[in-house]
């Protein structure tokens, strides 16, 4: 037994000091693959230029009339509302006086008419 204490103390004792050691960065297959990216340079921008003509377009799409957004109407708007007052002026339907006078008088119930 006391050759084996003697033994572990002994291979307790290292030569390598821990704190020395460096040790590489750590790294992924996936960025052994794909590295950065290579540098490049910055494509000039042609923002101000193109389009220019069409922003300041002289086509007149008014037709002379005054360019005020105040009277528009859209097409929807005015076919919806081409026939309002028939779809919502409720008239009771002529002719059927005689008809409504029987229906009163008959013994049937009609259903909501308690």
């Amino acid at each position: 037994p006391e050759g084996f204490q003697a033994l572990g103390a002994e291979l307790r004792k290292s030569s390598v000091s821990i704190s020395d050691q460096t040790t590489p960065p750590p790294h992924s297959e996936l960025k052994d693959r794909f590295g950065p990216p290579p540098k490049f340079e910055q494509a000039k921008s042609y923002a101000d230029s193109l389009g220019k003509e069409l922003r300041s377009s002289r086509i007149d799409i008014a037709n002379g009339q005054e360019k005020i957004a105040r009277n528009w109407e859209s097409s929807m708007r005015a076919e919806m509302g081409r026939h309002a007052k028939e779809k919502f002026l409720y008239q009771q339907p002529a002719g059927f006086q005689h008809l409504i006078a029987e229906l009163r008088k008959s013994s049937v119930p009609l259903p909501g008419a308690h």
